[in-house]
């Protein structure tokens, strides 16, 4: 027969049960993000309990999570969007903004331009300037007729004071056709479902009506993506102030420096790892931005298309972001 202190003792314990239950169940689903900021404000809670081995570690890897009672960004542009990626490939948005709908993307379709000629073209490889190159509109690359220089130095020239010369001359390099043929393909290859590619500057068409560049933000985030990840050679020239440009002979053909404004701004509340502008009547000011995420793990890409201010809307909005978000 049971003591009276033994049915106490019985009944203490199955009372326990569900707690004791519940603390585990808990325990197995700390990714909740309520629960983990708790811990993180009050770590006594779990003091007295074991914690699993890579607790910290998990905590570190937690996504970005919104601060309460941060305000909404208000963004100007037509399109926006900041995307955190992690080490493994990872993303989540932070902000956007219309950022499925194409809209013209000016000189940021040398993003793609520059991914052709780095996967298709040795970079070694002379290219002989020509009258078209030259003509090209808005051509600040300082290219003269008969000329030969490198197909990495007009890569650079291309992408750092995003040269139209510069991009016309490797596109004439296969026939300017092809090239935009190889564009189109290259982004139904990525996936990029929101995007057409008609000029591998990004100049707007001479006649109203036709066939213009235009992407969503969201395709050029993944085009930034591929980029970063396969040819980081790109994304090292993205984030250049200013470059030498040089002849095969090594003679220095002019400095090019870099169209992205940002870079030169010392407040800017992220390292910049790369960055392309672009601008036309059509487009208006378009910008592109891979940055250091605050906790210097993973990065951020964030893009403005059509707006009247793209530096000052971009220090905006990563400023908002570093507000925020807890990372």
């Amino acid at each position: 027969m049971m003591t009276r202190n033994t049915k106490i003792f019985l009944a203490s314990l199955l009372a326990s049960i569900p707690l004791w239950l519940g603390f585990n169940v808990s325990v197995e689903k700390l990714q909740n993000v309520f629960f983990w900021n708790e811990i993180a404000k009050n770590p006594d809670i779990l003091a007295a309990q074991a914690l699993p081995a890579d607790f910290n570690a998990q905590i570190r890897n937690l996504k970005p999570q919104r601060r309460a009672g941060t305000a909404e960004f208000s963004s100007s542009s037509r399109a926006a969007l900041t995307v955190y990626v992690t080490p493994q490939g990872k993303t989540k948005t932070l902000f956007s903004k219309q950022s499925d709908i194409p809209f013209p993307i000016a000189s940021l379709a040398k993003l793609m331009s520059s991914r052709i000629v780095a996967e298709r073209y040795p970079l070694a490889e002379k290219v002989l300037i020509t009258k078209e190159a030259v003509q090209k509109e808005e051509s600040i690359g300082n290219l003269r007729i008969g000329e030969e220089l490198e197909v990495q130095e007009l890569l650079e020239s291309m992408l750092v004071e995003s040269s139209n010369d510069a991009a016309q001359a490797l596109s004439g390099v296969i026939g300017n056709d092809l090239f935009v043929h190889l564009m189109n393909s290259e982004a139904e290859k990525l996936g990029l479902g929101h995007s057409t590619f008609s000029d591998p500057a990004g100049v707007d068409p001479d006649e109203p009506g036709t066939l213009f560049n235009a992407m969503s933000a969201e395709d050029l985030m993944r085009l930034a993506i591929a980029i970063k990840e396969e040819h980081p050679e790109i994304t090292s020239l993205l984030s250049q102030k200013q470059i030498a440009i040089r002849t095969p002979e090594g003679r220095l053909h002019h400095t090019a420096k870099s169209t992205n404004e940002l870079l030169q701004d010392p407040s800017f509340p992220l390292k910049i790892l790369a960055g392309k502008t672009g601008w036309t009547p059509l487009s208006e000011g378009c910008l592109l931005l891979i940055t250091e995420a605050p906790n210097q793990t993973g990065y951020i890409v964030s893009i403005v298309l059509g707006s009247e201010d793209r530096f000052g809307e971009m220090k905006s909005l990563t400023q908002w972001i570093v507000n925020s978000y807890d990372f």
